[in-house]
């Protein structure tokens, strides 16, 4: 008998040392996780974009007809003229690669101090500064020297506008925040912080 001891506890070790081995080789191996997706590549555009500046005026026609001829001579005849100042948005388009592309302005948006939007603003008649003045723009960018465009601007109602800020228009900051893409690339550029100017009246 006490020859059979150690012989049985050899085995009873064994088999509990075979059946540790058996468990850790049955237990499923934890998937290793998948790689998270690449983010998609940001778009290039075809030149840098900015708005240079920004004038906060009124809108003016874009061509007289005989009406309004006849009342500004009845005007200056009475002594006094109103001129119309127009207001605008100009840009600035540098660094051009080599292959031309399209430009188009999508949506402009009039943004109060604290960027809540306070109008949906229209841009027209884009021109380019041809260094002596403006004159019509096609609208694409081609590669060489900067591009200095502009365009007019018709903001709205300027009492609608009061009404959305809650208070005068006259002395608050405005944005100027613009939708545009070059080529197939689309952007959103914003102005600096610039206030309107107010309507002067010019004696003659």
């Amino acid at each position: 008998m006490h020859r059979l001891f150690p012989i049985l506890t050899i085995c009873a070790m064994a088999t509990i040392s075979c059946q540790k081995e058996n468990a850790t080789a049955e237990s499923p191996r934890t998937p290793a996780p998948a790689p998270l997706p690449l983010p998609a590549p940001l778009p290039v555009a075809n030149a840098d974009i900015s708005i240079a500046s920004v004038t906060l005026l009124e809108d003016c026609p874009d061509a007289a007809d005989d009406n309004d001829s006849a009342g500004a001579s009845m005007d200056m005849e009475e002594g006094y003229v109103q001129p119309c100042r127009q207001a605008t948005m100009q840009i600035a388009i540098t660094g051009q690669r080599d292959a031309s592309a399209s430009f188009a302005i999508k949506e402009v948006r009039l943004l109060g101090p604290d960027d809540a939007v306070l109008g949906i603003v229209k841009a027209r008649e884009p021109s380019l500064w041809s260094g002596s003045g403006y004159a019509a723009w096609d609208q694409r960018v081609v590669p060489g020297p900067a591009i200095k465009a502009s365009y007019k601007l018709s903001l709205g109602d300027w009492n609608s506008i009061e009404k959305a800020l809650g208070k005068n228009s006259y002395g608050p900051l405005f944005v100027i925040e613009a939708d545009i893409a070059i080529g197939a690339t689309p952007l959103t550029i914003r102005s600096g912080k610039v206030a309107r100017e107010p309507t002067e009246m010019v004696d003659t």
